[in-house]
Protein backbone atom coordinates (compact mmCIF):
# COMPACT_ATOMS: atom_id res chain seq x y z
CA UNK A 1 0.00 0.00 0.00
CA UNK A 2 2.54 2.28 1.29
CA UNK A 3 4.77 1.57 -2.25
CA UNK A 4 1.87 2.51 -4.31
CA UNK A 5 1.32 5.85 -2.81
CA UNK A 6 4.91 6.30 -3.32
CA UNK A 7 4.98 4.93 -7.08
CA UNK A 8 1.56 7.74 -7.72
CA UNK A 9 3.63 10.62 -5.59
CA UNK A 10 6.57 10.26 -7.86
CA UNK A 11 3.87 10.07 -10.78
CA UNK A 12 2.83 13.38 -9.82
CA UNK A 13 6.22 15.07 -8.63
CA UNK A 14 7.42 14.20 -12.42
CA UNK A 15 4.31 15.62 -13.95
CA UNK A 16 4.57 18.55 -12.04
CA UNK A 17 8.43 18.98 -12.83
CA UNK A 18 7.54 18.52 -16.48
CA UNK A 19 4.50 21.13 -16.68
CA UNK A 20 7.19 23.43 -14.34
CA UNK A 21 9.34 23.49 -16.86
CA UNK A 22 7.31 23.93 -19.49
CA UNK A 23 5.57 26.80 -17.96
CA UNK A 24 9.00 28.39 -17.60
CA UNK A 25 10.35 28.05 -21.40
CA UNK A 26 7.02 29.65 -22.67
CA UNK A 27 7.09 32.76 -20.58
CA UNK A 28 10.49 33.34 -21.36
CA UNK A 29 9.69 33.12 -25.08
Amino acid sequence: MLRGLKLVMNSIGGVSCVLLGFTITFREE
